[in-house]
């Protein structure tokens, strides 16, 4: 009896993943298009296939996922966290820039301020 209920547990998960299998597959086998040797065609098609497969197969898993509360405000607070992040980072690259500007000063800098005071006099 112990066998029997694996089997049953076994086929009701090849059932789940074969839910929309054929719609998926033979889409995919039908949108595919290209030109070329025969062999080469075949093995991009199925390729092509396969791709198409492995995209609906996580795009069902996404969405059967349960996501717990905490961890969807876990992902908000990480997501706000790398925007602070890249916010600091900008505005450190800035201060770089204007610290180096005053230091170095702007190579044409002296000839425009001879020039404006050339224009004063």
């Amino acid at each position: 009896m112990g066998a029997n209920s694996d089997d049953n547990l076994k086929l009701s998960k090849l059932d789940r993943f074969l839910e929309g299998f054929n719609e998926a597959s033979s889409s995919a086998w039908n949108s595919f298009r290209s030109y070329g040797a025969l062999d080469m065609y075949l093995k991009a098609k199925l390729k092509f296939v396969r791709k198409s497969i492995e995209v609906e197969l996580l795009e069902s898993y996404v969405e059967s996922r349960v996501l717990i509360e905490y961890k969807v405000k876990t992902c908000r607070a990480h997501k706000s966290m790398i925007v602070e992040l890249e916010k600091l980072a900008k505005q450190d690259i800035q201060q770089k820039a204007k610290i180096r500007w005053l230091l170095d000063g702007y190579e044409n800098s002296h000839f425009s301020h001879g020039a404006v005071n050339k224009r004063k006099n």
